[in-house]
């Protein structure tokens, strides 16, 4: 596809695999996992999670394995590919029309199945029938698997955005009884909203990946690919996007000052969203933050807004929650656990917060200063995590200092 086709942006950049950087290490484990069933060997851990922030890739991931097990030197399997995005939430009536057929090895991005071009597998809900479809099309492939001597490889994109009674119903009645088989392979790739697997192989037996965002060294592969020219100014754009693939294709087509960019990279990344006015201000008031505690959360928005009623004494401690469970409903924030806290989308954050600076300077700097203030304040209050809280204070009376650029001498490194 031509750049000049690609001025009105798209809500997603098409995939083209001669366009798709790095990854190697998450492409690799799928397709050794591949090779080891069509050898006949028992693989353990037949689910692969790969979880990561909206725009770090996944999408392009699950195709680009896709695209590498049916390539010119395609894996012993057969292909199937499920985009979650694609179904209609719930009123759960039969919303799937027979669109595509696939031979095997193709991927379909529809929200039908079909295994070696001959069975079909309807994955719609239906909430009348008695007898139900999910169930009866998951039978309809197990059958057929154990007839197969190659694997069925299973890809399931967006599964974290997916309503949750849409995954209850697709883990009970079509994951769970092909996750059993010992011939399939499912890889999963999602983000956001928490969802809590009931089988066991999808919590304790599986290899689950963290994406995370290119360093400058891929921002610049992927630039030179996607948007030839635009290498050289790699660094400038990596400063603002983190590394973020969707994020620096975006910038590069634009200017990394520009407000105008960085409205629309906020605007993409928020599309389809369940992000209300009042979300949104929360959102960018916290962006500056590299952890969300509810402690910090009225503080900043009475920064943010000028207005020291957000962080009165009564009833503090709910109103704190009830806001942090309204940003956890976005799925743009949620808790890691090995930061000790709630963490926004890191693509995200980094285009508000250098948005707020060029729009805003003052209210960007009293945000920084307010939670300096915080950390400082809680180095003696919670003597057992000083070090943590020295290292947040350290970092946000840095970026008060210098801007929204610096970053601690000891992370520029990825």
């Amino acid at each position: 596809m031509d750049d000049s086709s690609e001025e009105a942006l798209p809500e997603r950049l098409p995939y083209h695999s001669d366009r798709f950087v790095d990854r190697d290490t998450e492409i690799d484990l799928v397709l050794q996992k591949t090779a080891q069933l069509a050898n006949g060997a028992v693989v353990e851990k037949r689910v692969v999670i790969f979880h990561g922030f909206r725009g770090v890739g996944k999408s392009w991931l699950l195709q680009e394995i896709g695209n590498r097990l049916g390539g010119s030197n395609p894996a012993p399997a057969f292909i199937a590919f499920l985009d979650l995005s694609k179904f209609i939430p719930p009123s759960y009536q039969e919303k799937i029309a027979d669109e595509q057929v696939a031979l095997a090895n193709d991927i379909v991005s529809t929200t039908i199945l079909y295994v070696d071009g001959h069975v079909k597998i309807r994955t719609g809900f239906s909430s009348s029938s008695s007898r139900d479809p999910l169930y009866e099309q998951a039978e309809r492939l197990k059958d057929n698997i154990r007839r197969l001597t190659e694997p069925l490889v299973l890809l399931v994109d967006h599964v974290d955005e997916s309503p949750r009674k849409v995954l209850e119903q697709l883990e009970d009645r079509f994951l769970a009884p092909l996750v059993v088989l010992p011939k399939v392979l499912i890889v999963l790739a999602g983000r956001g909203r928490e969802y809590t697997w009931k089988k066991e192989e999808f919590r304790l037996k599986c290899d689950e990946r963290d994406l995370v965002s290119f360093d400058l060294h891929f921002t610049e592969q992927q630039l030179a690919k996607q948007i030839p020219g635009a290498e050289a100014k790699a660094a400038e754009i990596f400063s603002t996007s983190g590394g973020y693939p969707w994020t620096n294709y975006l910038l590069a087509k634009h200017s990394v000052s520009d407000l105008a960019a960085l409205d629309q990279c906020a605007d993409f990344l928020l599309r389809g969203l369940p992000v209300s006015d009042d979300a949104y201000d929360y959102l960018q008031a916290l962006s500056v933050l590299r952890v969300i505690h509810d402690e910090t959360i009225l503080p900043l928005l009475s920064a943010y807004f000028g207005d020291s009623s957000y962080d009165v004494a009564t009833h503090r401690q709910g109103r704190s929650r009830a806001i942090r469970q309204a940003l956890i409903q976005t799925t743009l924030v949620k808790w890691v656990e090995e930061s000790g806290g709630y963490v926004m989308d890191e693509a995200l954050s980094n285009i508000l917060e250098h948005r707020l600076y060029l729009r805003d300077p003052d209210c960007w700097t009293r945000l920084h200063v307010k939670a300096k203030e915080l950390f400082t304040g809680w180095i003696s209050s919670y003597p057992r995590t000083a070090a943590r809280w020295e290292a947040e204070a350290a970092f946000h009376d840095g970026r008060a200092a210098h801007g929204p650029y610096w970053t601690p001498a000891h992370e520029e490194e990825k």
